[in-house]
């Protein structure tokens, strides 16, 4: 075990946490409030206004929109259903049509850079400003796609006294509280349920007489001291019950154990997590597997040289396999949406290597056991709106295949709207970046400071 575990780094001064606090909170009163409209206003490069004056024609017509909206924003509710139900639809489309623009422009970002048509620091900006709208963009989204009626009828409810944009964003945070049978969780139900997954998932990875406070990290192939310990999620338990049970072709009833299961878990040192969680790094069958092994695959060759909690590098753990000392084992079809997560992910934002991925952890493999595995519908929708990916052919064409356990007729299929909203919520949920807690006060600050009017 090495001494690699004490960590320390050059901390921050107040001043910059401050001002980057400052900022954040910034950009959440101008995309959330829709009080301005530069949540559209993208200084889009030289480059690609020669390349794509479409965009920019789409662009201003988001602007036009923005301000159309503020303006709606600005009125006082009343206590009309109405009026509450087609402010809740506008908000909806505007948020649709926004997160189509920002995929557009980073889909030709992509282009251009590859093409060294652009700089990389004009083409980082770029794709920062897409993800600091989208990635906001995405909490509306999902919230107007799994729980419109509540949504509404927040809205309503709050609008007797305040202005609409006011009453929808406090819709938004009483929303996300999760509510019992919700079909979209953005955030966790309760302590109880991960402190009792924790609980399990360490006691499923406890070695016997292991060396004193220390427990074993199957990844990083070491002991490691116990307050470093983490019982990583495989599928995030944001995802929710209802659409973890229905990408996987289960009954509802059995959304829970989907999630809380200590198979959708494993034992990891805490940096080791962290860059799990990141996409860095995928947890994949051996090619020449006849007994299940499974070892990790390095997607992110910038932490090669680094090291994990032990005294291997990632270079030195990458392609090998994992070494269990119990029997626990992670589940195979938790595993390969993990997976796929992290490929479409890593292609929407053109992360150095994305192109080799497929080769990587896909192809050769065999993912499939037996069951029923993951739903093509949603899949394909995923794709679409994590991966930029407009069809599962090619070279993603034996992801989405039989073989790997993907099929049209799990039970309970609904239609293709139903796919969409499922896969919005699944990524709203994956990738959320804000806390409640910053949410809750942001609504606040907006009510005490009357910023929408």
């Amino acid at each position: 075990m090495s001494g690699s575990q004490e960590q320390s780094s050059k901390g921050e001064t107040q001043a910059e946490k401050s001002r980057k606090s400052q900022e954040k909170r910034m950009r959440m009163r101008n995309l959330l409030a829709l009080t301005n409209p530069s949540i559209v206003d993208i200084n889009v490069p030289e480059a690609i206004r020669k390349v794509s004056p479409q965009l920019l024609d789409k662009g201003e017509a988001l602007r036009v929109k923005a301000r159309t909206v503020s303006e709606e924003s600005s009125k006082l509710g009343g206590s009309s259903e109405q009026t509450a139900r087609e402010y809740v639809a506008t908000r909806a489309e505007f948020a649709k049509e926004t997160s189509q623009y920002c995929r557009e422009v980073r889909t030709l970002v992509n282009q251009l850079d590859s093409s060294q048509q652009i700089d990389k620091t004009s083409a980082k900006r770029m794709r920062d400003e897409t993800e600091d709208i989208e990635s906001t963009v995405s909490k509306e989204r999902a919230l107007a796609a799994t729980n419109r009626a509540k949504l509404t009828f927040g809205t309503l409810h709050h609008a007797t006294h305040h202005k609409l944009g006011e009453a929808y964003l406090a819709a938004i945070v009483d929303n996300l509280k999760v509510p019992p049978h919700a079909g979209i969780e953005l955030f966790p139900r309760s302590g109880s349920d991960n402190s009792a997954f924790k609980e399990r998932v360490l006691e499923a990875y406890k070695v016997p007489n292991p060396p004193v406070e220390t427990g074993w990290c199957p990844i990083s192939r070491d002991w490691v001291r116990s307050a470093y310990l983490r019982a990583g999620h495989i599928v995030p338990y944001a995802v929710g019950e209802l659409n973890a049970s229905y990408i996987f072709g289960a009954p509802p009833e059995e959304g829970w154990k989907i999630i809380w299961d200590t198979t959708n878990g494993m034992q990891m040192e805490a940096t080791v997590e962290k860059a799990f969680d990141e996409a860095r790094f995928v947890v994949v069958p051996c090619c020449d597997d006849e007994e299940g092994d499974l070892k990790m695959v390095v997607l992110d060759d910038s932490i090669l040289g680094k090291r994990t909690g032990s005294d291997l590098s990632y270079e030195e753990l990458n392609e090998r396999p994992i070494e269990f000392r119990t029997s626990a084992r992670p589940s195979l079809r938790f595993l390969f949406l993990h997976c796929l997560m992290a490929v479409f992910r890593r292609r929407r934002f053109a992360v150095p290597g994305w192109e080799r991925d497929c080769e990587k952890v896909i192809k050769g493999r065999v993912w499939f056991m037996s069951g029923d595995w993951l739903r093509r519908g949603v899949l394909q929708a995923l794709a679409h709106e994590v991966g930029d990916i407009g069809s599962l052919s090619g070279e993603y064409e034996e992801v989405a295949s039989e073989q790997n356990g993907v099929r049209d007729d799990l039970p309970g299929q609904r239609d293709s709207q139903h796919d969409e909203r499922v896969a919005v919520g699944i990524r709203g949920a994956w990738e959320t970046h804000i806390d409640r807690e910053e949410w809750v006060s942001l609504r606040e600050e907006l009510i005490e400071e009357d910023i929408m009017g």
